[in-house]
């Protein structure tokens, strides 16, 4: 379930007109599934090394991610304002 709301935050961004939108549902997304994250990686317990190398390093790379999503959402904020009529 959490694959197609990347995929379609993902469009979003992609998407000028829904950019910033896109953006911030993206951040909100990263921030969201985060405890599905740490319990995966706690669940990793008894799993490959490999298993439980990717569940625990998957989770400081989320702060970036949400990190991107806001300054996407930023850069799209100004693009809106200098486009709008005066």
């Amino acid at each position: 379930m959490s694959g197609a709301a990347e995929l379609a935050c993902a469009a979003a961004v992609a998407n000028r007109r829904t950019r910033r939108v896109g953006a911030t549902l993206a951040a909100v997304l990263f921030v969201v599934v985060f405890p599905a994250n740490l319990q995966m990686a706690v669940d990793s317990r008894g799993a490959s090394t490999l298993d439980q190398f990717l569940a625990w390093g998957r989770l400081p790379l989320q702060l970036p991610l949400v990190w991107w999503a806001l300054r996407v959402r930023r850069g799209a904020a100004r693009i809106d304002d200098a486009a709008a009529p005066s």
